[in-house]
């Protein structure tokens, strides 16, 4: 997350550590395709996402400089829900520490979107709930699609294995 010590990341607001709130040591960083970075310092802290009312005792890391992952976005940090495999050194898996059995999105462009967790909400369905375990021995939920379509068109070679993944800082 962003840290309040972050002068480049100019989000609001920032993560200030609590009186509870213990500082791990290790600086830690991430480079992404796109060539966005940053680097920050690990704190052991309790975490809740707004709207979640539970909170969770979880390793992360207070960024403390960022270069272009905060650009054109209102992004305050990146949670990710893969397994705790995928989680740097020295941080933790907030699905695993929030044991979560379920979660979904829903995507609605620039108008936001909608994200659940344990309790789906089956009137924002239009079908039927489609599941994707996490694959333990890799980390991250992998599907095998037996086909796609974009504007009615069928798109070619949209079948075979695929990895979920809401999106990344290229999306």
């Amino acid at each position: 997350v962003a840290g309040s010590t972050c002068s480049s990341c100019a989000v609001s607001p920032e993560y200030s550590p609590g009186a509870a709130a213990q500082d791990e040591g290790p600086s830690q960083q991430s480079q992404y395709a796109d060539g966005s970075m940053w680097q920050g310092e690990n704190y052991q802290d309790s975490v809740a996402i707004t709207g979640d009312g539970s909170n969770v005792d979880m390793s992360f890391v207070s960024m403390t400089s960022q270069s272009g992952f905060f650009q054109d976005s209102e992004y305050e940090g990146i949670l990710g829900f893969g397994g705790a495999m995928l989680a740097l050194s020295g941080t933790d898996s907030y699905v695993s520490k929030r044991a979560l059995k379920q979660f979904g999105f829903r995507f609605c462009g620039n108008a936001g979107g909608t994200m659940w967790l344990d309790t789906p909400d089956a009137s924002a369905q239009t079908g039927s709930a489609q599941w994707a375990a996490l694959n333990t021995s890799l980390g991250y939920y992998l599907v095998t699609l037996g086909g796609a379509a974009a504007g009615g068109s069928a798109l070619d070679g949209a079948s075979g294995l695929a990895v979920a993944d809401t999106g990344t800082t290229g999306m």
